[in-house]
């Protein structure tokens, strides 16, 4: 198995951890295999967020205490990837 700092996980991908969607059992099951935390950049949390967010608006999930915004912050399993210094 490959070590979580060699992957790329697609935030649309990972969107699917925090809200009921097709291929969530599918992409818990993946991520309970890989002990480290994965790798988030900025850019890729600023998606998350952002995917959260635009389901709720178009009313397929309701943000209340407790739930994917908060499950996203308090996460321990992502930690974020530092841009590479040329």
């Amino acid at each position: 198995m490959a070590r979580a700092e060699s992957l790329y996980v697609d935030p649309s991908a990972l969107l699917k951890l925090y809200m009921k969607e097709p291929e969530s059992r599918a992409m818990t099951a993946w991520r309970g295999k890989i002990e480290d935390p994965l790798l988030v950049t900025h850019h890729g949390r600023v998606e998350l967020i952002n995917g959260i967010g635009l389901a709720a608006y178009r009313g397929h999930i309701e943000i209340t205490r407790g739930n994917a915004f908060n499950r996203l912050e308090s996460n321990s399993r992502f930690r974020e990837a530092k841009a590479d210094s040329a």
